[in-house]
This record gives structure tokens, sequence and C-alpha cells, in this order.
């Protein structure tokens, strides 16, 4: 790979000031790019979907905003993931239906379904967790 001097890049230090080289090249620079891809993506879905497309659109950032503000926080903080995960699905769960679904009846039990889902696997994830404990580091 070559890299010329008009090239935004993004570089991370690496902590050793003596050496000649005191940051490391991440990648470059993409995040005009990813933006204009956002902005067309969320204009494609709002006019395809209509309505159900921009209450889609406004859940999947509240979901974002759980997952940042909430979910890995509580993890970096050494709050068991499992248990993490199950709170935070359960939050995310009333404010995506109210937003994607309808009032009728085989719609409203989805979240019965969406909630039960998690808690059913919890036992069989915390099993494997143990397990992946108790065998050490892998080689």
């Amino acid at each position: 790979m070559i890299l010329v001097s008009s090239d935004n890049v993004s570089l991370w230090p690496t902590g050793e000031h003596q050496t000649q080289q005191p940051f490391a090249f991440v990648d470059f620079e993409r995040s005009s790019a990813l933006l204009v891809l956002l902005l067309v993506f969320a204009a494609l879905v709002a006019f395809l979907g209509g309505w159900h497309g921009v209450r889609a659109l406004v859940g999947l950032g509240i979901s974002l905003v759980i997952v940042v503000e909430f979910l890995e926080p509580s993890i970096l903080d050494g709050n068991p993931p499992l248990a993490v995960a199950l709170v935070g699905s359960v939050a995310a769960v009333p404010e995506d239906r109210t937003r994607t679904c309808s009032s009728r009846g085989a719609v409203s039990n989805a979240p019965l379904g969406t909630r039960a889902a998690p808690a059913a696997r919890a036992p069989a994830a915390a099993r494997a967790a143990a397990r992946d404990r108790a065998a050490g580091p892998r080689a």
C-alpha cells in the first residue's frame, strides 16, 4: 500500500516515543463517504417504506442509543455480559414494537416471544461461558 501526502488517514499512538514511528497506520479516513452512504440508505428506506420505513429508522436509532449508552458501558464496567444483554433486549422490545408494529392481536404477541427467546437461551449461554472459562485460554 502506498500512501501519498494528500491521503486522509487514521493513526494510533504506539506509546513508544523513543522510536522513529510513534504512530501506527490504522486505516484511511472514510467518514464523509460513510455519511453520504448513510443518508442515501435512510432516504431510500423512507421513500420505499413510507411511514413504516421512517418508524423503522427511528427504532433503529433508539436501539443504537440503547447499545451505546447502556449495553457497552455496562459491560465495560464489569457487569455480567449475559445479564446486560438480557436487560438490553427487554429494553429494546417496547420501543421497536410501538414504532414498527400495529396493535392487532397477532402482532401484539410478538413482544412476548421476543422477550422469551433470549431468556430461554440464557441458561445454555451461561453453561457455555462457564465451560469456556474452565477450559482456559486457547492457543
